[in-house]
Parts: structure tokens; C-alpha cells; sequence
């Protein structure tokens, strides 16, 4: 449940939203984001153990009012084979100005275009990467951290432990690709 409050009136609940199924692992875990237009972007978790394909996506709705404007779901996990993939979204959203950032338990990073929800940019993290220092890196499931940006640079987090891919790989993305 997402709920619109009033800070005014002592936390009045002037609306709310059921967006996801909910379970173990939450429904929305960590956290979302708003931008400058009142939108929220929220999402989904919906983790749910042994289905990898179930789960995941991420939902804008309209701060003043809950109204939601769109959900986009989560695209099928290529890795449903390899243990500890799931399409479960639960790591917080990161917002500019026109996209926002979500990463996915599949290991996948993607940027949403703010309008309408569409997917515009994705990527695997879930790879063997070589460190700036030579050493071996190796992406996983993205949980729990939102992608950080700052000077024109997206950083991200990917693997994590528990039942989930394990990894220890920080990237960096630039617009330029540099």
C-alpha cells in the first residue's frame, strides 16, 4: 500500500493505493523517488521464491492525488536458471529530470523514461567486469542501493548475498561512455 498523507493535518491519509501483491520480501522495500512535476516512482519487489519470473516494476502515481499513471512491469529474467535471479524489483529508484533509475534482482540496471514508463536503456550487470585496479569483479542482483548520481556519472552496486546473486562490482556509467 502506498499512502498520500497530509503533514498539515497530523498525517490525515488523504488517499491510498495498493501497487503490488506484497509477500516475505514486501511488495516495496526500499524506497522511491519524486521529481519536480509531484510524481512518485515507486518500486516493486513482489519477490517470490522458486517463481524467478514473478515480480518486479515500477509504478509513477501522482502525489497530490495517488492517481496512478503508469506501471511498467518487469521484463522475464534472462537468468531464471541461475540460482538466486528473480524479475523482483525491490531496490530504490533514483530520479533526473526526464528518466528514472531502478535496478533488479536479475542483475539488470534500466532507466525508464518518466512520461510513460517505457524502458529506454538496460544493462546486464550480472558479468565479469575487470577492475580499474586489474582485479576481477563480478556483477550480481541489485537489492537494496539506488544508483547515485553526481558530475555526470551514474554509480551502482551490483551483487548481493543472502538468497539472492552474490557479487562485488561497483560501475560507473557516463553519458559519453568515457
Amino acid at each position: 500500500m502506498v499512502y498520500g498523507i497530509d503533514p498539515d493535518h497530523e498525517g490525515k491519509v488523504l488517499w491510498k493505493l495498493k501497487i503490488a501483491a506484497g509477500g516475505v520480501n514486501g511488495g516495496t522495500m526500499w524506497g522511491g523517488a519524486a521529481d519536480d512535476r509531484g510524481v512518485a516512482y515507486i518500486s516493486i519487489s513482489d519477490y517470490t521464491a522458486g517463481k524467478p519470473e514473478v515480480g518486479g516494476g515500477l509504478v509513477a502515481l501522482q502525489m497530490a492525488t495517488g492517481e496512478k499513471l503508469w506501471m511498467t512491469p518487469a521484463p522475464k529474467p534472462a537468468c531464471a536458471a541461475v540460482k538466486g535471479c528473480s524479475a523482483a524489483q525491490p531496490a530504490p529508484v533514483t530520479v533526473i529530470p526526464g528518466v528514472a533509475f531502478l535496478g533488479s534482482w536479475d542483475g539488470h540496471l534500466r532507466a525508464y523514461e518518466t512520461g510513460l514508463g517505457k524502458i529506454i536503456w538496460d544493462f546486464d550487470t550480472g558479468q565479469d567486469f575487470e577492475a580499474v585496479n586489474g582485479v576481477k569483479a563480478r556483477g550480481g542482483s541489485i537489492n537494496s542501493m539506488a544508483p547515485a548520481i553526481a558530475g555526470g556519472m551514474l554509480y551502482i552496486t551490483s551483487g548481493y548475498g543472502g538468497n539472492a546473486m552474490p557479487g562485488n562490482a561497483l560501475l560507473a556509467f557516463s553519458v559519453d561512455g568515457k
